[in-house]
């Protein structure tokens, strides 16, 4: 079981600008990629949640356009 701050710190390198591939954080992090995506699936559905580690906030930002794999264009 992985605690909300260290899921909120995977989701948050996952989206973004600089987001970092899916594959490359479950292995980097040692998670599933099947339970990163739903991690990223709730913290969508609970729109700006915030999680307290030791000190700061992390607040989830929503992703707005999250595709499945099989969603992707062609590139």
């Amino acid at each position: 079981m992985y605690s909300k701050a260290y899921r909120a710190m995977i989701i948050q390198k996952a989206i973004g600008p600089n987001a970092l591939p899916i594959a490359e954080l479950a292995e980097e992090f040692d998670a599933s990629l099947t339970s990163i995506y739903r991690w990223m699936k709730a913290a969508a559905a609970e729109e700006n949640e915030c999680v307290e580690p030791e000190n700061e906030p992390i607040c989830l930002p929503v992703p707005t356009t999250m595709k499945r794999p099989q969603d992707w264009s062609p590139e």
